[in-house]
C-alpha cells in the first residue's frame, strides 16, 4: 500500500512539475509572439509595401503613468492616399505598446509637426494598414527577454515528460527491482543510485548529480534568475535615466539582484570546468550493505587523474529533519556519522586503490519516512592546484541487520 502510495504521489508531483513548467512555456511562447515574432514579421512584410507622401494631422508624445514608473509612445495621426482613397494612419513603427525614453520619442513628435509632410509605407493588399517609420528600432531588443521563459518552460517540459513516461525511474537505480534482503520495517527504502539494489555481489555506485546535470541546472537557474532581473533593471534604468537623483532608487534596491545573478554566471562557469574533472568510479564488493558488515571499496579515476595533488574518501552517515515553523517548512540535517577511509597525496594511489569499509554495528540503516531521513554517501573530493576541486557524492544504501 505504501509503495502505491508513493507512486501515486511521484506521478502527482511530476503533473505539479509540467504544469509549473508549461506555465513557463506558454508565457514565453505569448511574450515571444507579441515581442518577437508580431514586429520582426511587419518589418520584413514592410519591405514590399509602396511609398507614398503622407499629412501629419497631429504628434504627441503619449504617456502611460505605471505604479513605479512611467512609459511612453509616439500618438501620430496622417491622412495618406492609397487606391484613389484617402485613409487614416496612427502607426509610426512596429513597436509593441509604450516603452521607457521619453527623449526619443519627443525627438521624433519634433520631426513630425502637425501639418508637415513625410513618406509613409502603406500595403497594398490592405490599403489601410501603413506605417511611417519601416526600419527596424532598439524596441526589437524586448524580444531577447522570452527567450529566458522558453529555454526554461521547454527545457523542463521536455525533462519533467521524459521522466513521466520512464514512470520515474532513473537509468541505474535498479527500478523495480527488489532486493534479496529480509524484510524491511516500516520506512524504510532502497534509494540506492546504482544497479541492482540490495544484489550480494559487485556494486558500481553512481554520483548523486552528474557534472553534466550541474552544469544545466546551473545554466537553466542562471537564466531564468538574470531574465526575469532584466526585465526591472532595463526598465528602471531607461526610465530614470535623465532624471533626478531620487528615481535612481529602484536601482539600488535591485542591486543585490543583480548580484546575484552575476554570481549565477560565474558559477556556471565553474560549473564548466569543473565538467573537464578527472571522474572517479566507485565499486564495492558486496552491494548488500548491513550494519557490522565489512566490505571492499575500490574506486578508480577516468581522466588526468595526475592533477590531482591530494585525495580523501569518507563515509557519513547522516540524519534529516523536516518540521513546521509556522507557515515554513525548515530542514535540519545532522551528520551522526563520518569515518576518513582514505587520505592520499601519491598518484599511484589517488588514480586507483582499494579499501577496507565497516558500516558499524549498531547504526541505523536507511530510512525514508514523512519527516525523517537517515541517508549514508561516499564523499570524495580531490584538490586539483588553480582549479576547480573535485567533489562528488556516492549515495549507497544499508539495509537492516
Amino acid at each position: 500500500m505504501r509503495k502505491t502510495s508513493k507512486v501515486r504521489n511521484t506521478k502527482v508531483n511530476g503533473c505539479l512539475i509540467v504544469g509549473f513548467f508549461g506555465i513557463f512555456a506558454i508565457v514565453g511562447l505569448a511574450a515571444a509572439y507579441f515581442l518577437t515574432w508580431k514586429p520582426i514579421s511587419r518589418i520584413v512584410a514592410a519591405r514590399e509595401w509602396v511609398e507614398t507622401e503622407c499629412v501629419v494631422v497631429s504628434s504627441d508624445v503619449e504617456a502611460h503613468q505605471g505604479s513605479d514608473s512611467t512609459t511612453y509612445r509616439v500618438d501620430i495621426h496622417y491622412t495618406y492616399e492609397a487606391e484613389w482613397q484617402t485613409y487614416d494612419g496612427h502607426r509610426y513603427d512596429f513597436s509593441v505598446g509604450s516603452s521607457s525614453g521619453y527623449d526619443g520619442k519627443a525627438r521624433v513628435v519634433e520631426s513630425l509637426p502637425p501639418g508637415s509632410e513625410a513618406s509613409c509605407y502603406y500595403n497594398p493588399l490592405k490599403p489601410s494598414e501603413s506605417v511611417i517609420n519601416r526600419e527596424p528600432g532598439s524596441y526589437l531588443w524586448w524580444g531577447l527577454f522570452p527567450l529566458p521563459f522558453l529555454a526554461v518552460g521547454l527545457g523542463g517540459l521536455i525533462a519533467s515528460l521524459f521522466s513521466l513516461k520512464s514512470g520515474g525511474a532513473h537509468p541505474g537505480r535498479g527500478a523495480g527491482r527488489q532486493p534479496t534482503a529480509r524484510p524491511k520495517p516500516r520506512g524504510f527504502h532502497a534509494s540506492s543510485q546504482s544497479s541492482g539494489s540490495g544484489s550480494r555481489g559487485t556494486l558500481v555506485l553512481e554520483t548523486q548529480a552528474s557534472p553534466t546535470t550541474k552544469v544545466i541546472g546551473t545554466l537553466v537557474f542562471a537564466i531564468l534568475w538574470n531574465g526575469i532581473v532584466s526585465l526591472f533593471v532595463f526598465g528602471d534604468f531607461t526610465s530614470s535615466f535623465g532624471e533626478s537623483w531620487f528615481a535612481v532608487v529602484p536601482i539600488l534596491f535591485l542591486t543585490p539582484f543583480v548580484l546575484i545573478g552575476i554570481g549565477l554566471i560565474g558559477l556556471f562557469f565553474y560549473m564548466v570546468l569543473a565538467w573537464f574533472n578527472p571522474r572517479p568510479s566507485l565499486t564495492l564488493a558486496n552491494g548488500h550493505l548491513t550494519p557490522g558488515q565489512t566490505t571492499t571499496l575500490s574506486w578508480q579515476f577516468n581522466g588526468s587523474a595526475g592533477r590531482l595533488t591530494k585525495l580523501t574518501i569518507e563515509l557519513r552517515g547522516s540524519e534529516e529533519v523536516r518540521y513546521r515553523r509556522g507557515t515554513d517548512t525548515k530542514t535540519e540535517t545532522h551528520v551522526f556519522y563520518s569515518q576518513r577511509l582514505v587520505t592520499a597525496e601519491h598518484f599511484s594511489v589517488i588514480h586507483r586503490g582499494q579499501v577496507e569499509m565497516n558500516i558499524p554495528e549498531g547504526t541505523m540503516p536507511t530510512f525514508d519516512a514523512n519527516n525523517n531521513d537517515i541517508k549514508w554517501s561516499l564523499v570524495i573530493s580531490g584538490d586539483i592546484p588553480r582549479w576547480p576541486d573535485v567533489d562528488e557524492n556516492f549515495p549507497i544504501t544499508v539495509y537492516p541487520g
